[in-house]
């Protein structure tokens, strides 16, 4: 039984030094990536700046769920546009049809031929990500693209520690997104 009370005390002295520690964390994240596409800034800009090629290149695009339903908003390309998915399960026997959302893209600004800034959620509001993608000339058939995530962590002490590995993580899913921009503008 002692060895047991000692366990606990171990365990609860852990959780304590851990969440102590994160708040010694960063409370925010900031990633960047860059890539030479082989493709000139206004048809770069074409497809970051339209919702709907999205799905073509963009590896966070898609919904995870495979029965997610796509909705546009009135805009697809540009200032304003949105696009959300959601769940939209079978209606049964007179029940009313509900929708879960399941997360959004919202393009805030674009600036032909220059930059585009845009909002993201992957789980509908509750971690929502800003991004924003810069295009440089750099010759008439190569642009500079570079994307940055950033966004905060929530106030829960364990989800500072994902930060520690945000910038492997997600500058992956980024710099797969920029070689799949490549490919998509070089067609």
């Amino acid at each position: 039984m002692k060895i047991f009370k000692k366990i606990l005390v171990g365990i609860a002295i852990l959780g304590l030094v851990l969440v102590v520690a994160s708040n010694f964390l960063p409370s925010s994240y900031s990633v960047t990536r860059e890539l030479t596409l082989g493709a000139s800034p206004e048809r770069v800009y074409e497809a970051v700046s339209n919702l709907e090629t999205w799905e073509k290149w963009a590896t966070f695009s898609l919904p995870a769920e495979p029965n997610a339903t796509i909705i546009y908003g009135d805009t697809t390309a540009g200032a304003g546009a949105r696009k959300k998915w959601s769940l939209i399960p079978k209606k049964e026997y007179g029940e009313k049809q509900k929708e879960i959302p399941l997360g959004w893209i919202r393009i805030k600004s674009a600036e032909k031929p220059a930059r585009v800034t845009f909002s993201y959620t992957m789980d509908a509001e509750e971690h929502l990500v800003d991004g924003e993608i810069l295009l440089t000339k750099v010759s008439e058939n190569e642009t500079k693209v570079s994307w940055t995530f950033s966004g905060n962590f929530r106030k829960q002490p364990f989800e500072k520690y994902l930060g520690l590995w945000i910038d492997s993580l997600l500058g992956k899913r980024i710099s797969e997104t920029l070689e799949k921009l490549n490919d998509f503008c070089q067609k």
